[in-house]
């Protein structure tokens, strides 16, 4: 299949930045899925006029489409519809982005011409975020230390690399809700897990709903059910999944090597993708956003065959595995609505998050099993990427 060719160096750089590589663990249909987000964000770029981010957007998909998707294992045997759609929608991609080009060639090199989301460096996080940072200490037994925030670098020259991200602002209220939505489960000493989903306006995600599947759970793991309920809310009104939160009711707040594979399923699908974790009886540290270094602790994971809990060895680069996120805003702004899927299907209802708490019943509970492997302070909650995209529970691949 034909590429755009590069003449300028800084296109170029923009081109190699945007390839995703191939994991046979991920599910096809996954990416799929990421090739059809990718074209919503393009053509919210497009209408925004925003040529720099929709060439970008464009960029991603195109080798999403003509190079990842078809090293898959899976590739000529799984969703051939999927395939089919895409290789003619790629034709008009590629076409796209030969007109762009020069125009995007241009704007980079004209100085009076703002940044885009793409190429500029993100600010730190306000203020609020001080009291989410918690003292740097050894998780035990894994070689990984806890989270120490840092702030993201550009490429030496100033164009957009895979550690440069959009910002996402986040409802203050919204981690508070999900603890009171959780209320039943913490009591009893069992997870609750939940989806962040939201739009992308002006080249910034807002997290505007909170999706509480169907699910199981027990005292250090929490699974999903009815996938497809999920993606049909996501469907309904348009928005991307943007990240995850879920509990540890007995355990301190950082990420378990298990979380830490969930948060990848998420993060190279959307580079912007958080992971929160709410530990209420953790005084020094009751919740967190995080997200896995970029290159080092993707790089980590990608190449980890593992399941189950297990450690793992720091980044060649020597950053941590995983980071406090700096692209996140607390935004008191911001309204939220609550999608409880747990609910009987006939009472299942979008509500409004301001300023009441919906109270609801608990989900259906597995019985807690034997803990196979000891990790200190770890919760176990994970992500499947299978048949669909969401699932928690002990694997994160299927």
């Amino acid at each position: 299949m034909r590429r755009p060719a590069y003449s300028s160096p800084s296109l170029y750089s923009i081109a190699m930045n945007q390839k995703i590589d191939v994991d046979n663990r991920i599910c096809l249909r996954v990416y799929y899925r990421t090739a059809d987000n990718l074209l919503k964000q393009a053509n919210i770029y497009r209408e925004e006029k925003n040529l720099k981010d929709l060439f970008v957007m464009l960029l991603r998909y195109s080798f999403l489409v003509s190079e990842t998707i078809p090293s898959h294992s899976d590739y000529q045997t799984l969703c051939p519809k999927e395939r089919s759609l895409h290789m003619k929608k790629v034709h008009g991609v590629l076409d796209e982005l030969e007109t762009l080009k020069p125009k995007v060639s241009r704007q980079m090199f004209d100085p009076m011409t703002p940044p885009s989301s793409s190429l500029k460096l993100q600010p730190s996080p306000p203020s609020i975020m001080a009291r989410v940072q918690p003292e740097a200490l050894p998780v035990s037994p894994s070689k990984v230390a806890d989270p120490r925030p840092g702030p993201h670098k550009l490429s030496e020259d100033g164009l957009p690399g895979s550690n440069s991200y959009r910002d996402l602002h986040i409802p203050v209220k919204i981690m508070e809700d999900f603890l009171k939505l959780a209320r039943e489960n913490t009591a009893k000493n069992l997870e609750t897990c939940g989806i962040l989903v939201g739009p992308l306006e002006n080249s910034a995600f807002r997290i505007n709903t909170l999706i509480i599947p169907k699910q199981t759970s027990t005292s250090y793991s929490c699974e999903a059910l009815n996938e497809e309920e999920i993606f049909d809310v996501q469907a309904k009104h348009s928005v991307f999944p943007l990240g995850w939160i879920h509990t540890h009711p007995t355990q301190t707040c950082f990420m378990s090597s298990i979380d830490l594979h969930t948060q990848y399923a998420y993060q190279i699908m959307l580079p912007e993708a958080i992971a929160i974790v709410m530990a209420p009886t953790d005084t020094s540290s009751p919740h967190g956003i995080f997200h896995l270094s970029d290159p080092g602790g993707v790089s980590v994971i990608r190449n980890c065959q593992q399941r189950g809990f297990h450690s793992h060895e720091e980044p060649e680069d020597g950053t941590p595995i995983y980071e406090h996120c700096s692209h996140v805003y607390m935004n008191s702004n911001l309204k939220f609505d609550v999608v409880d899927l747990r609910r009987d299907e006939q009472q299942s209802t979008l509500f409004n998050k301001q300023p009441s708490v919906i109270f609801l019943r608990t989900p259906a509970i597995a019985e807690p099993a034997p803990r196979a492997i000891v990790l200190t302070g770890a919760a176990a909650l994970s992500t499947i990427i299978g048949p669909s995209l969401v699932f928690f529970s002990s694997s994160p691949y299927v």
